[in-house]
């Protein structure tokens, strides 16, 4: 093909701008368009398409991530929280949390999904947590009271002895 000048040295064939219809030079061999503009203003015209679709992947964490879309803005869910908001009809507040019945993350079946409140949530899971040896103390409510008097009245002794200077 020929330059401008007659010379053989051109690669890429003149096209014509998807956006607009003029025919133009292209730079290299992807170019669609013949400027920035109507790049500009082509952009997300052909993604009318992905507005409904949902994306679903697995996080560092093995909770089920998605990106789905609501009254045309991307959101980037949980699945658990999706299937039962969608469950429900509403939206969850950030305080309620889905619980996994079998404790499997990637299980998101509605019937192994039930609606907690987040304190509960947490106090529930942390009552079947293993701890290390020594950090959870088997010790009576009578001692739990006297070691906590015990500390108190350390704080105070401690407070009262500070000297300002």
């Amino acid at each position: 093909m020929k330059d401008t000048l007659g010379r053989e040295n051109r690669k890429i064939p003149d096209r014509r701008c998807d956006e607009c219809g003029k025919v133009y030079r292209p730079i290299r061999f992807g170019s669609k368009f013949c400027s920035n503009l109507c790049k500009w203003k082509n952009n997300g015209k052909n993604q009318g398409q992905q507005v409904d679709h949902e994306v679903w992947w697995i996080g560092s964490k093995g909770y089920v991530l998605g990106r789905i879309w609501r009254n045309g803005k991307c959101f980037r869910v949980k699945r658990a929280r999706w299937v039962m908001e969608q469950h429900l009809g509403r939206p969850l507040s950030r305080w309620e949390v889905p619980h996994h019945k079998n404790e499997d993350k990637k299980d998101d079946r509605i019937e192994n999904l039930e609606l907690k409140e987040y304190g509960k949530h947490t106090s529930d899971h942390n009552k079947k947590r293993k701890y290390k040896n020594g950090y959870k103390l088997n010790i009576t409510g009578q001692e739990r009271k006297r070691r906590s008097n015990w500390m108190r009245s350390d704080h105070q002794k401690r407070r009262n002895n500070k000297r300002f200077v």
